[in-house]
């Protein structure tokens, strides 16, 4: 089974990925988020030519979709839910083409499945880690993210379960979305 697991920052992407390899099989492969500007900019240092950027996010994507076509058990921690929603918050081109993306993971004839987890503001607020992060969205900023992902998910053609954690203990989410993602596997 392939899980896509995307949400706003702080909603427990990272977390519930890293639970959710331990508890299905620890040979499940397990791709975390990229911030792949940023990496491209600091280990390649093209800082003033991002017409590169283009050609290693491309890449990089290529690799990830060669490993949804390769792998029968991969966690994925953010994809294309996440590309479509900051390239359109932050007016950029866009490397992944939503529809055509969905196409192609539709198309692996495979159990594929998208985790959707969103919590409020004030979950974000609670969570978040200054000391580990650059800066601290506006309440108008992460809003209007949350409100991308709602769409992403409503677009989406592939199977989806959204869970709201912002009263969830990671156990419980854990438990819950093990459950949900055993059912789906059966069925």
């Amino acid at each position: 089974m392939i899980v896509i697991i995307e949400g706003n920052d702080c909603s427990g992407k990272s977390m519930i990925s890293k639970m959710l390899k331990e508890v299905f099989d620890k040979n499940v492969y397990f791709q975390k988020h990229v911030y792949l500007e940023e990496t491209f900019k600091h280990v390649f240092n093209f800082k003033h030519e991002p017409e590169k950027w283009e050609y290693f996010i491309t890449g990089f994507n290529a690799q990830t979709l060669n490993l949804f076509a390769n792998f029968d058990d991969f966690i994925k921690d953010r994809f294309h839910f996440s590309e479509y929603v900051y390239s359109k918050y932050t007016n950029r081109k866009s490397y992944l083409d939503f529809e055509i993306i969905e196409d192609f993971l539709t198309g692996l004839e495979k159990k594929i499945i998208v985790v959707y987890l969103e919590c409020s503001y004030e979950t974000y607020l609670k969570r978040m880690k200054p000391e580990e992060e650059a800066y601290v969205y506006s309440k108008n900023h992460y809003e209007t993210l949350n409100n991308e992902f709602s769409i992403a998910y409503e677009k989406s053609k592939l199977p989806k379960i959204k869970i709201n954690t912002d009263e969830i203990s990671p156990e419980t989410l854990k438990n819950q979305l093990s459950i949900k993602l055993q059912d789906f596997w059966i069925s």
